[in-house]
């Protein structure tokens, strides 16, 4: 994989995992505090967005994860399969 196609690659897996980051810090910060009907509904919103972040990263980091040799690959996160 040349050079330049990883290097985009990676840029575009760090701003995902910076997406899912503020993401996480939104339900955090919702969670530590007494919760109205209207707040537990918010807070649901920033955990349901948490997880779509979380699913977007790991999308992100699979074409990495397969550029490598299996003995030498970072971990790789791969995305969750949603059950309904």
């Amino acid at each position: 994989m040349p050079a330049d196609n990883l290097d985009r690659l990676q840029s575009a897996y760090k701003a995902a995992v910076e997406e899912w980051i503020a993401a996480i810090k939104q339900e955090v910060e919702l969670a530590s505090v007494n919760h109205s009907v209207a707040e537990v509904d918010t807070w649901e919103a920033a955990h349901f967005k948490e997880d779509e972040m979380r699913d977007r990263a790991a999308i992100k980091s699979i074409p990495a994860c397969g550029s490598r040799e299996r003995t030498s690959a970072p971990l790789c996160v791969l995305p969750r399969v949603h059950q309904v």
